[in-house]
């Protein structure tokens, strides 16, 4: 039997395998959809070229901010538990905290066409992480 693969399927074997092709595609194919394609193979070039990280994207995946400075705003006032209520009257270092605090834990993937910049992945779990 031969099958007929389209570019984008040729582009997959061609980067990875047949048989990551078969086990991965089609996760590949709904982040894609979702997502675009620059940023879910720029989400498998980041993470060790492994098609199989693929599992892991929405898990990992933290939202889409101007700069990781945003991201730092949004984990401060959303996501901490013990500064969610900080008083509006106290100055915060956002970029400080992204760069000094986050940055370590987080990727930030850039993306130029599709779905522009500043997509936060979380990658505390990943397990090649280095603290």
């Amino acid at each position: 039997m031969n099958l007929k693969f389209d570019e984008e399927q040729k582009r997959f074997i061609e980067n990875y395998s047949e048989e990551q092709f078969v086990e991965f595609y089609p996760t590949y194919l709904k982040l894609v959809n979702k997502y675009s394609t620059e940023l879910v193979d720029l989400f498998i070039d980041c993470f060790d070229d492994d098609p199989s990280n693929l599992l892991k994207f929405e898990d990992m995946y933290e939202g889409q901010f101007e700069t990781g400075q945003d991201f730092a705003w949004h984990w401060v006032n959303e996501i901490c538990e013990e500064t969610k209520n900080i008083p509006s009257w106290v100055t915060i270092d956002y970029e400080d905290i992204w760069v000094n605090r986050l940055k370590g834990d987080y990727e930030e993937i850039d993306c130029y066409g599709e779905s522009t910049f500043g997509h936060i992945f979380n990658r505390k779990d990943f397990p090649k992480y280095d603290s």
